[in-house]
This record gives C-alpha cells, structure tokens and sequence, in this order.
C-alpha cells in the first residue's frame, strides 16, 4: 500500500510542478504580453480562481478582466472585451517544458498571433509549422460558386484554439465578410484543422 500510494505522489509531481510553473508565469507575465493588467489583479485572479470563485475583475475604465478557464496546464484569461489569452504549457523534446501563447484580437472576425517561451519569459525561436486551412472545392458545388466563397477569404484570418485537456491546436479560417446566402453555402467548407503537438512542433 505504502508502495502504491509513493508511486502515485511520484506520477503527481510533474503535473504539480507544471501547475505551479504555469501560474508563476501568469504572475510574472511580461508588460509586452500583459499589456495594462497589472501584476497584482493577475496574482488576484489567479487567487480567486483557486479558490473555485468567479475570477472577474473590473479595471479603472470599467473593462472586465477574467480567468475562463484554468487546469494544470493550460489557462485562458479574456484581458478585455476585444483581447484573449490561451497559455498552454507543453513538454519539450528534451524532457523540460514551454509555453505556448495563443493572442486573439475580436475584431469583426478574430485573429490569433502565436508564440513560444521558457518557463521565464525568454522567447523562443518559432518552430516550423504550417498552420493554414486550404480551403477544398465541395464536389456538388459549381466552380464559380467556390471562387466567389474563396473571395470571402482574402486576406485570410486565422485564429487559433489550444486544447485545455490535450496538447493539440485547433486552426480556424474565417471569412472577412459574408452575407446570410454566402454563410449557408460555406456550411460545405471545412474550415478548421487539427494539429498535434510532437515536442517540437503542431503538425
């Protein structure tokens, strides 16, 4: 029983010690990340989201800031009612860990910038990754309907989703502007693709 019980605290360690990791970085977040959300309100929301309360602070200008979401390794915090941050920790291929940060700004149709740091903020060199959705002509639709969808989708917008209970990445392509007509018809798009992370990089 003894045996058990210290092998099941050494299978909790790692995921303890990534808990611990990820929320000393939502602490430390740099002012380049965190923007106007002061260390003390993070450190605040972290502390009310433990303690299983409704992790909403309001700022001096009335934004809401709030952690949505929170496991051992991953976290998801709205910064304003335009801004979002996904913080993902991931093990690396030499048996350390990193983080991945996802940024969404809400503009008509999101947008989503990627990026990648140690466990103290220093950034790391972007992987090679290909995280695009090539939209497929659907076979019962006519060319000149699919050319007039793919209109819809210049420039493309992307926006990225992390998993909060694997370590995969969802790839979102939205459209810059459609109409009720358009919006039935890209029913028969795919518009999303799913990534896995190998250790080194989403593919």
């Amino acid at each position: 029983m003894k045996r058990m019980l210290f092998g099941l605290c050494l299978a909790l360690m790692p995921i303890t010690m990534m808990a611990q990791q990820l929320h000393k970085m939502w602490v430390n977040m740099p002012t380049s990340v965190a923007g106007s959300l002061e260390k003390s309100v993070r450190q605040e929301l972290l502390d009310l989201k433990e303690m299983k309360k409704t992790a909403v602070i309001e700022g001096l200008l009335g934004e809401e800031s709030r952690i949505d979401t929170l496991t051992n390794d991953f976290l998801l915090a709205n910064l304003s009612k335009v801004s979002t941050l996904q913080m993902k920790m991931l093990p690396a291929a030499n048996g350390d860990s990193l983080l991945c940060l996802v940024q969404t700004f809400m503009g008509p149709t999101p947008e989503s910038v990627i990026s990648f740091y140690t466990s103290d903020w220093k950034t790391l060199s972007m992987p090679e990754m290909q995280l695009d959705v090539e939209l497929q002509q659907p076979s019962d639709m006519s060319l000149e309907d699919f050319n007039k969808l793919q209109a819809q989708f210049d420039p493309k917008l992307l926006s990225f989703t992390l998993s909060p209970s694997s370590n995969e990445l969802v790839v979102t392509l939205s459209p810059v502007f459609v109409s009720e007509v358009e919006k039935s018809n890209m029913k028969a798009l795919v518009l999303q693709r799913k990534f896995k992370w190998n250790g080194k990089t989403f593919n």
